[in-house]
């Protein structure tokens, strides 16, 4: 038997292939929808079917199956797959209205006491949730849709924005704060863009054979420094 000889980055990709079709967790950060964009877009890059056809039979199934028991966050929850809804339909890898696609996770969401709210990060906090509004407002104005928010939710983001030190936020949380601003004063978008690789994160010491799938510490996120992959 002829022995076939794969490069690091093909070994990757098998096994992501594989692998992603198995993951329990639906979410953007570390489950399926992460691992579905990753897919689509190393298919635009390679000119490869099969990958474009990965990522599509991941975001299907976490479409097909999602419940909106499922927990809010950004990481691995509703405003994440939201989001990724969006990022799909803004870059042209899917086709549908938004609105009415999020419409029950709009509700979910927009159900939150953003006052009580003291955890500003990315993954369980309130940076998540203002990557989650902007997303969904550039695709509805986009889309000539009505903004998808009760006019209360996003004045409470407003409120609790304004008794922010924002000199002591992050640079993300601040850019998005003035994001959010703008937004909300004008009912557009300035400058946000849905940029995925915001998101990845990958130790400069790394194992592939002990890495996860998701796109954050995991192998979804490096696809994104693969190149081209050929005869994978």
């Amino acid at each position: 038997m002829e022995n076939i000889n794969l490069t690091s980055e093909q070994k990757l990709v098998h096994r992501l292939m594989l692998e992603s079709l198995f993951l329990k967790e639906a979410g953007l950060l570390y489950g399926k929808m992460g691992v579905g964009i990753a897919f689509f877009d190393l298919g635009e890059r390679t000119g490869q079917a099969a990958f474009t056809a990965q990522g599509d039979e991941l975001v299907s199934g976490i479409l097909d199956g999602l419940d909106f028991r499922t927990n809010w966050d950004f990481a691995t929850g509703l405003s994440g797959i939201a989001w990724g809804i969006e990022y799909l339909v803004q870059n042209g890898y899917e086709d549908c209205n938004t609105n009415i696609v999020c419409r029950d996770i709009d509700w979910k969401i927009s159900q939150l006491s953003i006052v009580r709210m003291d955890d500003l990060s990315l993954d369980t906090g309130l940076e998540g949730i203002l990557h989650y509004v902007l997303a969904r407002a550039k695709g509805a104005l986009a889309q000539n849709s009505k903004l998808p928010f009760n006019p209360d939710f996003l004045f409470e983001i407003r409120q609790v924005l304004k008794g922010l030190d924002w000199k002591k936020m992050s640079p993300s949380m601040a850019y998005l704060a003035s994001e959010y601003d703008y937004f909300f004063t004008h009912e557009a978008i300035n400058t946000y863009r849905l940029d995925i690789k915001s998101f990845i994160q990958t130790p400069e010491q790394h194992d592939i054979e002990q890495m996860t799938c998701g796109l954050k510490f995991g192998l979804a996120g490096l696809l994104y420094k693969i190149p081209g992959i050929h005869n994978s």
